[in-house]
């Protein structure tokens, strides 16, 4: 069983419940879903086995280790700064940090 949680797409779920998006027709076809829905957090949703072999195992647990959950929607992606090796903005002469898309 796969619960969606907020501001995830299918895709989100699929890759953080099979490892890739590979599942993601699969899944949908499980659940009765289209690729394109966008559910309401908390609905549970039929996790196959079939779902499951159609990705990557290694993927799940890295998220899973690495404390991920995917989601992508309704989300503002904030203004993204070049880094240093320090992890402080690089800035340009005005003092201003050097953003990128």
């Amino acid at each position: 069983m796969a619960v969606i949680k907020p501001n995830q797409s299918l895709k989100d779920v699929v890759l953080a419940t099979c490892g890739s998006v590979d599942a993601l027709m699969r899944f949908c076809a499980d659940n009765d879903f289209a690729p394109s829905d966008i559910l309401a957090a908390g609905t549970d949703c039929i996790l196959s086995s079939e779902a499951v072999a159609l990705g990557d195992g290694g993927v799940v647990a890295a998220l899973y280790a690495a404390g991920v959950v995917p989601g992508t929607l309704g989300i503002d992606i904030p203004k993204q700064y070049l880094l240093n090796n320090d992890g402080r903005v690089l800035s340009n002469d005005d003092g201003r940090g050097l953003e990128f898309d």
